[in-house]
């Protein structure tokens, strides 16, 4: 139970930049290292580095300064709900930079390891894209907690308040834990929903319905009434604690 409370995609991604960085780290030593090492042997004289115009050591330092106070953000984001909503444009300056640096300089200087400083580049792309253009989609924006409390558009709702729009009827639930857990337990009268079934949710729904999302503990569902609001659905919740707050205190169908 807490490997699957942690593996949830919010989690994953995090500890993707996590590695990302610490790797980062270490290639801003080593090849910084070889590089300085070429340019004093005579291989590569294009840079001076015991010029003041290049100072390798302050140039090392500093890069090793904005990679540890990059983890420590991304540390934040993890403990701290709404961190990325904050300081998620500073975290992509700093993967935008580790396409062109370390990774771009040993991409120029180290000639035998295309692949692998190509990877480099790329792997940082993907980290500026996501926390430039897709944190929402991708569940890094935690919402703070808190009943009625309107996040990116949706709601968030302990389970009482969800379990009377249940009992109204006029609302559709979604279920979007994985399709093993809803078959064994789930709301009463519950979509389940997921990659194969959203375009048809999306496209057979009256979006003037509300919709109320649930998961394990009340964090993917974030990620999922967000994406249904951009798709124009007027009126979006999001459980509080999940299903796992709801099975506590309601009935749910197995």
């Amino acid at each position: 139970m807490v490997l699957r409370t942690f593996l949830t995609f919010r989690n994953l991604q995090v500890s993707l930049f996590l590695a990302i960085l610490a790797v980062d780290g270490l290639v801003d030593g080593l090849f910084l290292k070889l590089v300085r090492f070429r340019a004093l042997t005579g291989w590569e004289d294009e840079i001076n580095f015991d010029s003041l115009v290049f100072n390798w050591k302050l140039i090392h330092n500093l890069a090793l300064g904005v990679t540890g106070a990059a983890m420590a953000a991304v540390v934040a984001s993890f403990l701290l709900p709404g961190f990325y909503r904050r300081a998620g444009w500073a975290l992509a300056l700093v993967f935008l930079a580790g396409v062109f640096y370390p990774w771009g300089l040993a991409f120029h200087y180290v000639r035998s390891f295309h692949f692998i400083l190509l990877f480099g580049i790329v792997i940082n792309a993907y980290g500026f894209l996501v926390l430039a253009f897709f944190k929402r989609q991708a569940g890094l924006l935690v919402k703070q907690a808190g009943g009625g409390k309107s996040m990116e558009g949706f709601k968030e709702i302990p389970v009482e308040e969800a379990y009377v729009l249940l009992q109204s009827g006029k609302a559709v639930f979604v279920d979007v834990r994985d399709g093993g857990s809803y078959q064994a337990a789930h709301v009463k009268g519950a979509l389940h929903l997921s990659d194969a079934t959203i375009q048809d949710f999306v496209a057979r729904t009256d979006k003037a319905k509300p919709v109320v999302c649930y998961c394990y503990h009340g964090h993917t569902s974030q990620g999922a009434a967000a994406y249904l609001v951009d798709q124009g659905f007027k009126e979006v919740y999001s459980v509080m604690g999940g299903f796992e707050e709801w099975r506590r205190t309601q009935d749910f169908e197995s």
